[in-house]
């Protein structure tokens, strides 16, 4: 029998297959799908968290090639104290890396106060945060460039941090060894015997052109 030009058979068969399959194909997919969609997206915040893991685990890099390079040139740079109350001090200092950390001596060169007694020495201890700035000047002002460096600085005495002391660190030894590789001029100066500051980076900014006119 024909409806409409249409085998009757396929006009009645259809929407009772319909009926029967939709709601058992809804049943078979619906939870295969969520369970497909959440193990999806377990996934994807597993693959967030181990990178962040990961991150958390490397650490930072200040520095990167051009400004360790600019700062290791350098001959002079001006540390930057506050004390307690915030009374900015600057002064030109020489300093070296001791790893990713700078230090900087309180050497020999004459001062009208003992090395505790320094401005810089009492702003330290009192107020740790410190800026350090390194730059150059150029005539031609397309030449001009600075690496400022912002962190946290600590008054290390002789024997602070000496494996002697029973501290793997070492810092203050370190710190003598890179002072006289850079400076001829400390080979007769007593480092050992006189405190360093000890900076450890926080932020690194720099700007300009890090090459020196001349390779000043």
């Amino acid at each position: 029998m024909l409806l409409s030009g249409r085998p009757a058979t396929l006009t009645l068969a259809t929407p009772w297959l319909a009926t029967l399959a939709t709601p058992w194909l809804a049943t078979l997919a619906t939870p295969w799908l969520a369970t497909l969609t959440v193990n999806a997206r377990s996934s994807r915040s597993r693959a967030r968290v181990d990178r962040a893991f990961d991150a958390a685990r490397r650490p930072p890099r200040m520095f990167d090639e051009q400004e360790r390079r600019y700062l290791e040139a350098a001959r002079l740079g001006r540390l930057a104290t506050a004390d307690a109350e915030g009374r900015p001090h600057v002064v030109p200092v020489c300093f070296a890396f001791v790893g990713d950390d700078l230090a900087t001596p309180i050497d020999e060169k004459p001062k009208a106060v003992g090395p505790d007694d320094l401005r810089r020495s009492r702003d330290v201890r009192e107020n740790p945060r410190v800026a350090v700035v390194v730059d150059h000047y150029a005539e031609d002002w397309s030449g001009l460039g600075w690496v400022q460096v912002r962190g946290t600085a600590t008054h290390v005495d002789p024997g602070d941090g000496d494996p002697d002391d029973g501290n793997p660190d070492g810092f203050h030894a370190d710190a003598v060894a890179a002072l006289r590789a850079k400076y001829d001029q400390y080979a007769t100066h007593a480092l050992e015997e006189r405190p360093v500051i000890r900076i450890e980076p926080g932020s690194v900014r720099s700007w300009g052109r890090l090459e020196r006119p001349g390779g000043a």
